[in-house]
């Protein structure tokens, strides 16, 4: 009520008869200090236009429920999972069912990895474009013409663009010998190995004089020779790509480990127990991304780092400890904070890797510390690195393990 309609409503009070003498007055003297204190109110800019409308409650456990429901349904790969489930608990499942839901899985996650890459091609051109490569912004139309055609495209841009150029570098005839198709190349002679859009030219190099000098030349002990040619695939598929993707990755891993910091309830007794239930992306779907991504990260990133060490169960294992549905976020943020910060470390030092081989043709003589899945168990470790317990001392790795403790005393 404003302070014009409070006055109106007290003449028509007085002229009523409502109030009569001291009572008249009195109400009058409230009105007027009340119309004084509206009129300070209004000059002060207490009220401008209409009150804001109350915040918005969250959403309830039935409102999340519902959403979760109904993105669990939209999701083959999820549906077919739980028919899986169902069809288990039947006194005899049906191998028909359990066979269909196998396929439906398969396709959904080919379907999900040709999304991601996709994406990844998208983007590729989306930044060459931006950068000015204009058959970048050609080829990116044309995708957008035809969407099923975009792998053709996008091979047809890449050879577009390494058209012309080459590589050139050297290796021994012992290793153009060892590769297929070798065995004509003098194993004590250096090669020039060109490689552009035509194929591959080799010509030897050397002679008069020349003297070549190359860490990777003939003469190899049989063990470092070996120790090279199986770090060289590797070091291939680090150098395509598998480096960068990493790096993105662990960017997704941080993600998750923020919102754990900042106490939002992606994991606790409640969710362990819905999870163990199968029911945690139905009633809540952000906690159950949370823990897909992280399995998924780490043992993507496990592989790329580890090479031949990894093991898909040792990678199961480590994913347990450091990201637990049933324990507190607070937990869960301290063991993931451990594991991020071990895959930079593991990082870095198959980035000295690279960068040692791509100069010297060969790891021989490199001293620097190499990625060990054991580093990884001794992150996650709640002992320390010479911790005594019991009488035996911690010395790093698994710490279930028995080999990782070391008796000490009489």
């Amino acid at each position: 009520m404003t302070p014009e309609e409070m006055q109106a409503e007290m003449d028509r009070l007085q002229a009523s008869g409502v109030f009569a003498g001291t009572q008249a007055s009195q109400a009058q003297s409230s009105v007027n200090n009340m119309n004084a204190q509206m009129q300070g109110l209004q000059s002060s800019g207490a009220f401008k236009g209409a009150p804001p409308p109350p915040a918005k409650p969250p959403p309830g456990l039935l409102s999340r429920m519902g959403t979760g429901i109904n993105n669990f349904r939209q999701d083959p790969e999820k549906m077919a999972r739980l028919t899986m489930g169902l069809n288990s608990m039947r006194l005899n499942p049906d191998q028909g069912i359990a066979a269909s839901a196998a396929q439906t899985i398969q396709t959904a996650q080919e379907d999900k990895r040709l999304d991601k890459r996709a994406n990844a091609t998208i983007k590729t051109l989306q930044t060459a474009a931006k950068s000015g490569d204009a058959l970048a912004k050609a080829t990116l139309e044309a995708i957008q013409a035809n969407p099923s055609e975009y792998l053709a495209y996008f091979n047809a841009y890449a050879k577009e663009k390494i058209k012309g150029r080459s590589a050139i570098k050297q290796m021994s005839g012992e290793q153009l010998n060892a590769m297929p198709g070798g065995g004509a190349y003098d194993p004590a002679a250096m090669y020039n190995v060109t490689e552009d859009s035509s194929g591959t030219k080799i010509s030897k190099i050397g002679g008069g004089g020349t003297t070549v000098n190359n860490n990777a030349a003939s003469g190899m002990a049989p063990g470092l020779k070996k120790l090279d040619e199986a770090y060289a695939v590797e070091h291939l598929e680090w150098t395509r790509g598998g480096g960068a993707d990493m790096s993105a990755n662990v960017a997704q891993i941080n993600t998750v480990l923020q919102r754990l910091e900042d106490g939002e309830e992606l994991t606790g007794p409640l969710t362990g127990m819905i999870n163990n239930l199968g029911l945690l992306g139905i009633v809540n779907p952000d906690a159950e991304n949370a823990k897909e991504m992280v399995q998924e990260v780490v043992q993507r990133n496990l592989k790329t780092i580890l090479g031949a060490q990894f093991a898909q169960k040792e990678g199961e294992q480590l994913i347990s400890r450091a990201y637990n549905p049933t324990l507190s976020p607070e937990l869960n943020a301290r063991r993931l904070r451990k594991l991020y910060q071990q895959m930079e470390i593991a990082r870095q030092q198959r980035e000295a890797m690279a960068a040692y081989f791509n100069k010297n043709y060969t790891l021989r003589g490199y001293e620097g510390p190499q990625p060990n899945i054991s580093d990884f168990y001794t992150a996650l470790s709640a002992f320390g690195v010479g911790e005594i317990k019991n009488g035996y001392k911690y010395l790093g790795g698994d710490s279930q393990k028995e080999s990782s403790w070391e008796k000490v005393g009489n």
